[in-house]
């Protein structure tokens, strides 16, 4: 199945007009500094995809936690260096629940 990525080029250029990208890994989508109290030192981003949910928390400045139950493989995991990684979302609440009774 194609990415958004790919879907978004078909309609640009069926429609002859360019889009301008507001999502990630636009720096400017991840709100590191509103009104909830997040602040880059405590705060993470959470996904499956390395050129988007990685990266984008990248540029925000964020820690970024990558689980291997979507698209991207171990070896693009291990090439790309996201600080945590887990294998599926139930690794990492296990952790996140370790974590938890440690503290």
């Amino acid at each position: 199945m194609p990415g958004t990525g790919a879907l978004i080029a078909a309609i640009a250029t069926g429609a002859e007009v360019q889009p301008i990208a507001i999502g990630k890994p636009r720096r400017r989508c991840s709100s590191s500094h509103g009104g909830d109290g997040a602040v880059p030192q405590t705060t993470a981003t959470l996904g499956d995809r390395i050129d988007t949910d990685m990266e984008g928390g990248r540029r925000a400045g964020l820690a970024t936690i990558l689980v291997l139950s979507g698209s991207t493989t171990r070896a693009e995991a291990d090439l790309y260096g996201p600080d945590l990684v887990f294998e599926e979302i139930a690794d990492l609440m296990q952790a996140w629940k370790e974590a938890s009774l440690m503290s």
